[in-house]
């Protein structure tokens, strides 16, 4: 259908395409149905077999892809897979923690081991993060963690350049990790492997506003371009006869063009990185055609280059905030230039002084982080529900020593490590390393500094993106209407509440708000990963306890007995049936009623239930009680029948 759509908009731009207006319009639709094409394409390009359910432990054996290191053990992607007791099809790929034994492994290497497999996993909630988007592709069919060492089978064969890249990355990764938060870190910035970092300065650096730092984005491949045009071009004008006779600048250019695509890929082209190396690699192209490459349709290019690519980019926070901090940059940049040379013409007297110049930079590092840090903050509030309120103090501090002094070590340990010399920049490199984990901590310890907020509506983002774009693209005054979408969607945390009731998908844990905003679980040992997401989106940084038989909730909202609870709000009655026994009460009370068990044989006439088998066939619920009305989502229906959402974990409880 999106073939016939773009043939015909096709056909009808150019049968329009004289017409100025009908022929801007057709250009639209055109671009439309080529990314619903593009979507599609991808999305079955990389279709391939996902685990039905949990298998283990079991015998696994397959070809190491990829190595990431974790603060404990490794992380490794398996492919060309043997699965023991695995009826059908193997998965094209798994990831497999490993946490003990050797770990000292190659790109390449076919291993085996014992392992607990698992499907990727749904939501942990409605609107929560996607692991099985994410994981579908990324060619993930299975996740798990390994029982047993790793026994090797055979030595590493590279099939490709792929893998040789890979094994490339792992080595480099390998010499810069030494244990330390430092080495972790330079890890990052190099080589763009963040799994290596300590939580507790993982965290720092997010409550800091300095988590962007981590990522390999603008900053980093601007600064290895600038590096390496500085550097080959002051090795040409060394050469006088080629200083004189030929292009120096533009020979440096592409080189300097060559060497960011070869530090793109090692370091593993994430989504800011390719759109930074795009943006920089039209400017080097203008430079050999003598162009200004300082527009908005450098962006553009780079956008649609992405999403013709990789269409899935387009949910991903990484996505939005690299766009959003560069197209408002710009759009910055716009309005201020011709105030900037207004106020110059007016200043002739002022003379450019060393102390001028420092407090010009300054003045440009606040205005450069405040601009970015709004536009990409507002999507990070939207995806990670915080705000780092300090972010503009910490990179005032943090940028500038990463630009000066971090990232000119760290390429120069790149160029040092095929000879082993690496450690004579590594060392330096690691000082300022330790000074920004230093301004990290100090700042994410001030009072307040990343306060939790509860998670934004779904239609905050079309709100934030089209406000965004009109606020930024157009020129004129009525640019200012931008703010009102923007206003909009955040207003929306006054009129969207949290859900009131959470029930997980494998019908284990129930969570619910209690009169202060807090979740109180009712078991204590929840999955961690459930735990903390469900406590953020509902903006809290912690939960309150699960009222004990025969007791009361704090608020007195929520009462227990040893088989079941009964929660009275906002003039409702929800029963929740903690086991069987329950169900020949609770089945004949009014309203609401969770069962944890399988409840339709005991509650055939039972309107307004939710059981084991709605929570297993549509994932998690999220309940509102909204007076006489009872709102619920589920994970399924937040999902969609998109190809990833097929493969759901089969539980193994039945009744």
């Amino acid at each position: 259908m999106g073939l016939v759509a773009v043939a015909v908009v096709a056909a009808l731009l150019a049968l329009t395409w004289r017409h100025p207006t009908l022929r801007v319009l057709g250009l639209s639709a055109l671009i439309v149905c080529a990314g619903f094409v593009a979507a599609k394409w991808r999305s079955d390009w990389v279709a391939a077999p996902v685990l039905q359910r949990e298998i283990g432990p079991t015998l696994v054996t397959g070809t190491i892809e990829e190595i990431e290191p974790l603060p404990q053990g490794i992380r490794v992607r398996l492919k060309n897979l043997t699965i023991e007791r695995l009826q059908g099809t193997p998965p094209a790929a798994i990831r497999v923690s490993v946490r003990r034994g050797d770990t000292a492994m190659q790109i390449g290497e076919r291993v085996s081991l014992r392992a607990v497999l698992t499907p990727p996993s749904p939501p942990a909630a409605p609107g929560a993060y996607d692991f099985q988007r994410d994981a579908w592709f990324r060619g993930l069919g299975g996740v798990g963690f390994a029982i047993s060492p790793v026994t090797r089978i055979a030595d590493g064969e590279r099939s490709g350049w792929s893998d040789l890249i890979q094994s490339l990355r792992q080595r480099a990764t390998a010499r810069l990790v030494d244990g330390s938060a430092e080495g972790a870190m330079a890890a990052a910035l190099l080589t763009g492997e963040q799994s290596g970092i300590p939580p507790d300065t993982l965290q720092a650096m997010r409550d800091s506003g300095l988590a962007h730092l981590l990522s390999i984005s603008g900053l980093h491949l601007v600064l290895v371009v600038a590096l390496l045009l500085g550097g080959f071009r002051l090795l040409l004008a060394l050469i006088e006869p080629l200083a004189l006779r030929y292009p120096i600048k533009k020979w440096a250019a592409v080189l300097a063009l060559l060497g960011a695509f070869f530090y793109l890929l090692l370091a593993g082209s994430p989504i800011p990185a390719q759109r930074a190396f795009i943006m920089a690699a039209v400017a080097l192209l203008a430079i050999l055609f003598d162009r200004n490459p300082l527009s908005m349709r450098t962006v553009a290019l780079a956008a649609m280059a992405i999403l013709l690519i990789a269409p899935e980019s387009l949910l991903s926070a990484s996505f939005h905030m690299s766009f959003a901090a560069v197209i408002a940059l710009i759009a910055g940049w716009e309005w201020l230039q011709p105030r900037l040379a207004r106020w110059r013409a007016a200043h002739p007297t002022i003379e450019p002084s060393p102390l001028n110049r420092i407090g010009f930079y300054l003045a440009g590092v606040v205005l450069t982080t405040v601009i970015a840090g709004t536009a990409s903050g507002l999507f990070g509030l939207y995806h990670f529900n915080r705000v780092a309120l300090y972010g503009t103090v910490a990179n005032m501090l943090a940028v500038p020593i990463t630009g000066f002094w971090v990232m000119p070590w760290g390429l120069l340990a790149m160029l040092l490590m095929p000879f082993g010399l690496e450690q004579l920049a590594l060392e330096p490199m690691r000082w300022g390393l330790s000074a920004i984990i230093w301004v990290a901590k100090t700042v994410a310890s001030w009072p307040g500094s990343s306060p939790v907020l509860p998670a934004l509506p779904a239609y905050a983002l079309p709100l934030l993106t089209l406000g965004g774009l009109w606020l930024c693209l157009w020129q004129r005054r009525w640019r200012a209407l931008g703010f009102v979408p923007i206003a909009i969607a955040l207003l929306s945390f006054a009129w969207h509440a949290p859900p009131d009731i959470l029930v997980s998908d494998d019908a284990e844990v129930v969570a619910v708000r209690d009169a202060s905003g807090r979740l109180m679980f009712s078991q204590a040992s929840a999955d961690k990963f459930r735990r903390e997401t469900w406590t953020r989106r509902a903006g809290e940084e912690a939960a309150s306890a699960w009222p004990q038989p025969g007791t009361a909730s704090a608020d007195g909202t929520l009462r227990c007995d040893a088989i079941g609870c009964v929660l009275k709000r906002a003039g409702q009655q929800v029963n929740i049936a903690l086991s069987p026994q329950a169900l020949a009460e609770d089945c004949r009370q009014p309203g609401l009623l969770i069962s944890l068990e399988p409840a339709r044989r005991a509650c055939r006439r039972r309107a307004n239930l939710i059981d084991f088998f709605d929570l297993r066939d549509a994932g998690t619920h999220a309940v509102w009680l909204k007076g006489r009305e009872v709102q619920v989502d589920t994970v399924r229906d937040y999902q969609g029948e998109r190809p990833w959402s097929r493969f759901w974990p089969q539980r193994s409880r039945e009744p």
